[in-house]
């Protein structure tokens, strides 16, 4: 089931049309990364309203008091006016929003109010004011319109399953619903600064005790009593992320580290019965899977000691209930985040109808995919496979191919540079320089060479009549995040056009907008002949191609290469996703996002002396750090609740998803900067 973020906007922040528009250009962002869940309230404009006609205004502990009169005014403003606009404020920002009430098919099921205790110990009738059921299960039409990629904004109102309708606090709802969708966060946005202190401070954290004593001693206003008891049922439903924001502020919902926001935490000490019992079954369920592996799972891999199970945009949770900032993305390939909710409705709706054909057939998606892929590269043609190193092998062979069917046989070297690695297939892995990699498996293809990658002499000088083609990382991910520099880019180009020899851009890990570009090979004013993508490309799915030119496209004949599961629907569903998104804006967003990463990552290093170079662009960056640091940052960083990645020894590499916030960089950055502190 997706984890959403549920927004509860107070109807005061959608009074004002310019900001009713920014907010929802808020939202469309937001939504980007995975699915979002509005609330809204309409408090002012029932004020108005019963004003107007007349009608007294009550209130207990930031619950209006509703009769038959008052009922029908908060029906028509909430479902009527505020509901209708700010579903049309959505739409015209690129959103795609449904308006819903919680009576709309069960919903919200709820129970009068008739007795309902107050904070100060009192009964009071509320009348016409409904309490969400305990125990509703998940609310089915809400699941469907995330599945299906829709924001649903929801007019807090609720019925009793018997006909009658209720108003009910869109503070209560909010946090009803984050509970029942198992949301990963919860933002209630309204006009004051987060939640305040006696001396109108912000109160950065407030845990259970904090909150109790906010309510006790008066504090809290009537309005604010609401937010903080529904933030309480959040948390203890299970929220991983409870927050009270400035919603005049732009980027409130990415900026959780933000000077006006309260966030809402559990107190440590305190854990209920059933929430004993959860921990106790995960951990029992993490166990298992360590042994069931270890019994029978080859073991290449020395994993991390957690077990992941759920995640929510740049959030992993373990099987223990701890939750990460993750900055490795699957080491590149979750580029949508995790849970993304267009792509798990696309992959759902795809699987219902037709899964795999084999490439004996036609289907609607393959051509879909590579026409945009040719649109958004130049190259016009696509061979489809399941991974990157595949995509690296079919270039490989392309590359031949094509100096055979020309009437040049012998020439079938490639030139590759130190520090590459473009795979662990034999012909991926024999143009990977790195010898931990290549030793225990040669020999390898022969007529192979490497060349440094800041050395255009010794490239011209490998390069021959013999070569089939130069392969490239256009940024060299594994070897430590190397950006290749543009004057061994225009050397690389200006050897090719000389010698003939076939340009390979292997763009798997820096490519698809990593960087803030379709394809780092353009940012170098390289124009290869043939390109290897795989990771990012499927959001997740594998999924992998080889794109070439119609110089090279044109001398590969039938049956020259094959792959059975190559560009089946799931995986072409799966890539018009991602495709979607990169073409939709995600390119600005990474930009963004890097640039605040990259500063984030410059303050550290100037602020320890252990910390050296940063390389990269875009989301790709790497650290360098001393050795004594390199042993043992990744598992602080585990510790600290962030996952980062080591690579050529002393580098920490960072490749987040690319849909990451500015909330998630800062907290990310900030658990890094942390785990940095422990181990130096």
């Amino acid at each position: 089931m997706i984890r959403p973020h549920v927004v509860k906007f107070g109807g005061e922040l959608l009074e004002d049309p310019r900001r009713l528009r920014r907010l929802a250009r808020g939202v469309r962002s937001a939504a980007v990364q995975g699915g979002v869940l509005i609330v809204h309230g309409g408090g002012r404009a029932v004020d108005a309203e019963t004003a107007r006609l007349g009608l007294p205004k009550r209130a207990v502990d930031g619950l209006r008091i509703t009769d038959a009169d008052t009922l029908d005014v908060v029906l028509g403003v909430l479902a009527g006016r505020v509901n209708t606009r700010l579903v049309a404020a959505l739409g015209a920002a690129g959103g795609s929003a449904v308006g819903v009430t919680g009576a709309d098919a069960g919903v919200v099921r709820v129970a009068a109010a008739r007795r309902y205790r107050a904070t100060d110990g009192t009964r009071v009738d509320l009348g016409f004011v409904g309490l969400p059921r305990r125990g509703t299960g998940p609310p089915r039409l809400l699941i469907d319109l995330l599945a299906a990629g829709h924001v649903p904004v929801v007019a807090s109102i609720g019925s009793d399953g018997r006909g009658r309708l209720y108003n009910v606090n869109a503070d209560t709802l909010a946090a009803d619903l984050a509970v029942r969708l198992g949301a990963g966060r919860l933002t209630i946005a309204g006009t004051t600064r987060g939640v305040l202190d006696s001396a109108g401070r912000t109160i950065p954290v407030v845990d259970d005790r904090r909150l109790a004593a906010l309510v006790r001693d008066g504090h809290a206003s009537a309005g604010m009593i609401a937010k903080l008891l529904a933030c309480r049922a959040a948390r203890k439903g299970g929220v991983v992320e409870v927050r009270i924001v400035n919603g005049t502020r732009p980027g409130m919902l990415q900026e959780a580290g933000a000077a006006d926001t309260t966030m809402v935490t559990a107190s440590g000490a305190r854990r209920t019965a059933s929430a004993q019992r959860s921990i106790q079954t995960m951990t029992a369920l993490a166990d298992e899977v360590r042994g069931a592996e270890a019994r029978h799972v080859l073991q290449v891999y020395k994993r991390l000691p957690v077990v992941l199970v759920r995640g929510a945009g740049a959030r992993v949770v373990d099987a223990d209930g701890r939750e990460y900032v993750d900055l490795l993305s699957g080491i590149g390939v979750a580029s949508l985040g995790h849970a993304h909710a267009g792509l798990a409705q696309a992959l759902a709706a795809q699987a219902r109808e037709l899964v795999h054909t084999s490439n004996l057939f036609f289907h609607p998606l393959q051509g879909q995919v590579a026409a945009r892929l040719a649109r958004l590269s130049g190259l016009p043609r696509a061979f489809f496979c399941n991974s990157g190193t595949e995509a690296v092998e079919a270039c490989l062979k392309f590359a031949r191919r094509y100096w055979r069917a020309a009437g040049a046989p012998q020439r079938t070297e490639i030139v590759a540079f130190e520090r590459s690695f473009h795979g662990r297939t034999f012909g991926s892995l024999s143009v990977t320089s790195g010898a931990p990699y290549r030793d225990p498996f040669a020999p390898l293809v022969p007529g192979v060479r490497f060349v440094p990658p800041d050395d255009p002499a010794a490239l011209r000088q490998a390069v021959s009549s013999a070569t089939a083609a130069v392969i490239v990382e256009p940024i060299q991910g594994e070897g430590g995040v190397w950006p290749l520099s543009r004057t061994m880019a225009d050397a690389l180009a200006a050897v090719c056009a000389e010698s003939g020899a076939l340009l390979i851009a292997d763009e798997i890990q820096c490519g698809l907008g990593r960087t803030g570009r379709p394809f780092h090979s353009a940012a170098l004013g390289l124009e290869p002949d043939l390109m290897a993508l795989g990771k990012a490309l499927g959001a997740g799915f594998p999924v992998g191609a080889a794109l070439l030119n119609e110089r090279v496209a044109g001398t590969v004949a039938f049956g020259d290469h094959g792959s059975t599961y190559g560009g089946n629907l799931l995986a072409c569903r799966a890539a018009l996703v991602f495709l979607d998104a990169l073409e939709g804006g995600l390119p600005a967003q990474v930009a963004a996002a890097g640039a605040r990463l990259h500063a984030g990552l410059s303050r550290l290093a100037a602020a320890n002396p252990a910390l050296g170079a940063i390389r990269g662009a875009g989301l790709m960056w790497g650290l360098e750090v001393e050795t004594r640091v390199a042993e043992r940052i990744v598992d602080a960083a585990l510790q600290r609740g962030v996952i980062v990645n080591r690579t050529a020894g002393t580098v920490v590499r960072l490749l987040p998803p690319l849909t990451i916030d500015a909330a998630d960089v800062d907290a990310g950055l900030a658990r890094l900067g942390a785990a940095i502190e422990d181990v130096t």
